[in-house]
């Protein structure tokens, strides 16, 4: 089998460490490499949580630092969702791997052009890094097959009315990758918020007995109880859906879409505006947005991942 390579762009996060678990779990996927943003919490604070948990998972792979701030305005970190620490109440051993010596928008242009235009960036926090690997190699089109991220919305937000907090957190990045030219998958809240996880199925991963079954059910556990506090009997594994949906692409159901990020400040900053109606026939369409997930073959994803781990 042909692995797909990719880099994991991230800023663990408790559905980022469900994320990188379960791309590290995958047979189709070849990780170059795990470059970090700030975005969940502090760079600090994610950086250190990618460097744990990949030595946890005994990956081979580089780890590399990025942006800790967004283009133009200060971070805003998201602790009430990821806790403290960033991942909830897990903690890890410190981890004995190293950082790499390049940034994480420099790491992703060497991988992309060592990949020869097959390499994936699958983004699951803000947009800063792959921005500025963007704005930085006017070349990087050429050599990346697709972005893949975790982000926006097609009608509601969780940071706002509007605004999904991965593309909240960095609106001026997120506007340079949807136009770049760069295909783009969009995975946003519209899905995310739709193909999640019941009761029932926290019971049944949770009671899978493996070397990561402990780690996993704390962090199910601290989504738990964040949607607890919101009234909701379920929890989204945000992250992790983006991933499976490169893992296995017809988990997601897809459609091209022109969209447009709202950079100004105010209420709809950070907006995805998703033209479904295709009002403007002068915009073609530059992403394609996912519109619905398969609930079981995700949760049988996350079965398989944690039987991978025993």
């Amino acid at each position: 089998m042909i692995k797909i390579p990719v880099i994991l762009d991230t800023d663990p996060g408790v559905d980022d460490f469900m994320a990188i678990m379960l791309a590290n779990s995958s047979d189709r996927l070849d990780i170059k490499a795990v470059t970090v943003v700030a975005g969940n919490q502090t760079l600090k604070k994610t950086s250190k949580n990618a460097l744990d948990i990949a030595s946890f998972l005994k990956m081979k792979t580089r780890i590399a630092k990025g942006a800790e701030k967004p283009v133009n305005k200060e971070i805003e970190i998201a602790d009430e969702v990821h806790g403290e620490s960033g991942i909830g109440s897990v903690v890890l051993p410190d981890g004995n791997l190293e950082f790499d010596s390049d940034y994480a928008w420099d790491v992703m242009y060497q991988e992309a052009v060592k990949a020869e235009g097959k390499l994936q960036i699958i983004a699951v926090g803000p947009l800063t890094n792959v921005a500025v690997a963007i704005l930085k190699y006017r070349d990087l089109k050429k050599y990346v097959d697709r972005i893949v991220l975790m982000g926006g919305s097609t009608d509601y937000g969780n940071n706002g009315v509007y605004s999904e907090f991965n593309i909240w957190e960095d609106p001026f990045a997120a506007d340079i990758v949807f136009k770049s030219e760069i295909p783009v998958t969009m995975v946003g809240l519209n899905v995310t918020m739709n193909t999640v996880l019941t009761e029932s199925h926290i019971k049944e991963l949770k009671s899978i007995k493996s070397a990561v079954s402990k780690e996993a059910g704390e962090l199910l556990d601290s989504m738990s109880r964040f949607y607890r506090s919101l009234g909701r009997d379920f929890i989204p594994l945000h992250d992790a859906l983006a991933v499976a949906g490169v893992i296995s692409p017809s988990l997601l159901e897809c459609r091209d879409y022109y969209v447009a990020v709202e950079t100004r400040r105010g209420l709809n900053e950070g907006r995805t505006v998703v033209d479904i109606d295709r009002s403007h026939r002068d915009r073609l369409p530059n992403a394609s947005v996912a519109v619905k997930g398969n609930t079981e073959m995700f949760v049988d994803m996350l079965r398989k991942m944690l039987e991978y781990y025993q």
